[in-house]
C-alpha cells in the first residue's frame, strides 16, 4: 500500500519539464522564420525601445517623461511613454543599451522548460508574441524574463517581482502565489518600495496623475487587440476579473496574468511572451486538476447540506434549527472529508458524495 501511495503522489510523464534543448528549439525556430518573412520597416523596428529613449529625453529636459494629451488621442499616430513612475530605471536602460538587449530578458524563460503538457500552448504563444517582441523592442521581453524570476525562491525572487510590478504594475496579482516566502515577500517590498520612491520624488505627483490621465484618454487602437472582451468596453472589467479569481483559486500564475491582461482593452501581440513565461512556472496539470475537484466537491457538498435542511423543514416545518455559531459553524470549518468521515449527514448523506469522497482521500474507506 505504501508503494503504490508514493507512485501515485509521483507526477505523470506529461507533468514533468521537457528537455531544454527541445523548448529552445520549439520557442526559437517558429521566431527565426517570423523574422526571414517579416517586411522591415524603418519607422516601426525597434519604435518601443525608441519610445523608452524619448522618455528619458523629456526627463532630462523638462523633468519629466509625461505628456498630458487629451482624450480620445489615437495611439497608432503619437507614442507617448505610457509606464508608471515606478518604471523609471528603463529609460536610461534604453539609453545605454541597443534596442536588442530586449531579447535578454527572454534567456530565463528560454532556460528554464515548461512541462510537457503546457509546450504546445507556450510555444503557440511565442509564435504569436516573440517575433513582435523583440522587432519592437518592446518591454514585455524584459518582463516575460522577469516573471520567471520572479518565481524562484528567496532573493532573487523578491528583486524580480519588485522590478517586474515597478514596470507594468497588473504583475502584482501574482504576490497571493509568492507571499508564501518570506524572503522573496521581503525583497520585493523593498525593491518595490524603493522604486515608488524614487519614481516620486524624480517626477512628483504629478507624474502619477499626469500617466493616469494619458492611460485613461487613450483612444481605441488601430491594430487587433488580442482581448476577447475588448468590445465589452469597461464592461470587460466582469469576466477578466471573474478570470482572474478562478486563476488565483486555481493558483494557477497563467490563468491570474490573462485576467490581468484583459481589464485592458488593447492588448498587443507581444504580450502573449507574459502568457508564456507564465506557463513556463505554471504548477503541474494534475495539481490543478485535483484543486479543481476539490473545490466542485466543496461546493457540492455545501449545496447538498443547503438541499438537505430545506427538506427536513418541510417534512418538520416546527423543528428548531441550530443555534447560529453552533452546529453550522463547527461543520462548516470542517474540510469535506472530515465531515463525511464524522458523520455529520447520517443515513442522508448520497452515496455519489461518500464514493468521490473515498476517491479524493482512500484513507476515509480503511479500516481504524
Amino acid at each position: 500500500m505504501t508503494a503504490l501511495g508514493c507512485r501515485g503522489n509521483q507526477p505523470g510523464p506529461g507533468s514533468r519539464p521537457v528537455p531544454r534543448w527541445l523548448w529552445v528549439l520549439a520557442a526559437l525556430a517558429p521566431t527565426a522564420v517570423w523574422f526571414l518573412m517579416v517586411k522591415v520597416d524603418p519607422g516601426s523596428l525597434f519604435l518601443d525601445w525608441t519610445i523608452y529613449r524619448q522618455g528619458f529625453g523629456l526627463w532630462q529636459s523638462i523633468g519629466s517623461p509625461y505628456v498630458l494629451l487629451p482624450a480620445g488621442w489615437n495611439p497608432c499616430e503619437t507614442f507617448p511613454y505610457l509606464y508608471p513612475p515606478t518604471s523609471w530605471l528603463l529609460m536610461p536602460l534604453s539609453a545605454v543599451l541597443p534596442p536588442i538587449a530586449a531579447g535578454l530578458g527572454i534567456l530565463p524563460l528560454l532556460l528554464r522548460p515548461p512541462r510537457w503538457w503546457f509546450v504546445p500552448i507556450a510555444a503557440a504563444f511565442l509564435i504569436i508574441g516573440l517575433g513582435p517582441a523583440l522587432y519592437l523592442g518592446n518591454a514585455n521581453a524584459l518582463v516575460a524574463g522577469l516573471i520567471v524570476l520572479s518565481f524562484v525562491p528567496g532573493p532573487v525572487g523578491g528583486l524580480a517581482f519588485g522590478l517586474v510590478v515597478g514596470i507594468k504594475l497588473y504583475p502584482i496579482v501574482l504576490l497571493p502565489l509568492l507571499w508564501g516566502d518570506r524572503s522573496r515577500l521581503k525583497w520585493f517590498t523593498a525593491v518595490l518600495g524603493g522604486l515608488a520612491l524614487t519614481g516620486t520624488v524624480f517626477f512628483g505627483v504629478r507624474g502619477w496623475i499626469d500617466f493616469g490621465t494619458t492611460l485613461l484618454n487613450e483612444g481605441p487602437h488601430c491594430g487587433i487587440s488580442w482581448n476577447p472582451f475588448a468590445d465589452l468596453g469597461i464592461a470587460r472589467i466582469a469576466p477578466a476579473g471573474l478570470i482572474l479569481i478562478i486563476g488565483l483559486a486555481l493558483r494557477s500564475p497563467t490563468i491570474s496574468l490573462i485576467g490581468a491582461t484583459w481589464f485592458s482593452g488593447v492588448v498587443t501581440e507581444h504580450y502573449f511572451v507574459t502568457f508564456a513565461a507564465a506557463l513556463v512556472v505554471e504548477p503541474p496539470l494534475d495539481a490543478t486538476i485535483g484543486r479543481l475537484r476539490t473545490a466542485s466537491f466543496g461546493l457540492r457538498l455545501k449545496l447538498n447540506r443547503w438541499f438537505t435542511r430545506r427538506a427536513r423543514n418541510r417534512v418538520h416545518p416546527g423543528s428548531m434549527e441550530p443555534p447560529s455559531g453552533q452546529s453550522d459553524a463547527s461543520s462548516a470549518s470542517r474540510s469535506p472529508q472530515t465531515a463525511l468521515r464524522a458523520g455529520e449527514f447520517g443515513d442522508d448523506r448520497p452515496p455519489l458524495l461518500h464514493n468521490e469522497a473515498a476517491r479524493l482521500n482512500p484513507a476515509l474507506d480503511r479500516p481504524r
